[in-house]
């Protein structure tokens, strides 16, 4: 489990731009990050109910957002994820914001490319003979933007998450990403 952390924090830290910090927050330098590359930081702290397996933090800036990751592993090492979004306000305290705030009144079409690529992996997924029994019940519905997580996880690229709610037994196929060119998502921010 260690060498699949230290995997994925080095691989986050090569895909992020890494430039000057800002004081406030000890993180790079949001106000000249307009372009296409979020700035990232990646934190740990000791996990005091498995201590083997660290509590990731990663907080990445992008034009005028905060992205936070935060995961922490349960007794078998599986890491849990929670996301937010804030608003960088300067000096102020960041504000904590929805999804669906980053995004203009266009936002919909995103939502239904967003929708084409999810039901186009559980096509695939319902395919698969090892985990078909996982999708015997399940109904898919339209995902909107607030019911997605959110992150910006590697060069150049925004990820939208969808959980599935299956249950534990199928804890490794519960959801699926979208990985997106931020230059593609441009035309929906507000």
């Amino acid at each position: 489990m260690k060498k699949v952390i230290l995997l994925f924090l080095i691989l986050s830290f090569f895909s992020c731009n890494q430039t000057q910090t800002d004081e406030k927050n000890n993180l790079p330098n949001y106000q000249n990050n307009e372009g296409d590359i979020p700035l990232c930081k990646i934190s740990e702290s000791k996990n005091p109910d498995h201590p083997e397996d660290p509590n990731i933090v990663r907080t990445c800036i992008w034009r005028k957002y905060k992205f936070i990751k935060r995961g922490s592993a349960d007794n078998k090492g599986r890491y849990s994820w929670d996301y937010e979004v804030f608003q960088i306000l300067g000096n102020k305290q960041d504000s904590k914001i929805k999804n669906s705030d980053i995004f203009n009144a266009n936002q919909n079409n995103l939502e239904i490319e967003i929708n084409k690529k999810i039901n186009q992996d559980l096509v695939e997924m319902k395919k698969n003979d090892d985990i078909k029994d996982c999708f015997s019940n399940f109904e898919n519905h339209f995902y909107k933007l607030d019911e997605m997580e959110i992150s910006l996880e590697q060069k150049g690229f925004i990820v939208f998450g969808v959980k599935f709610g299956l249950g534990t037994a199928c804890m490794s196929v519960d959801g699926t990403e979208v990985q997106m060119p931020i230059k593609e998502i441009v035309k929906f921010l507000k």
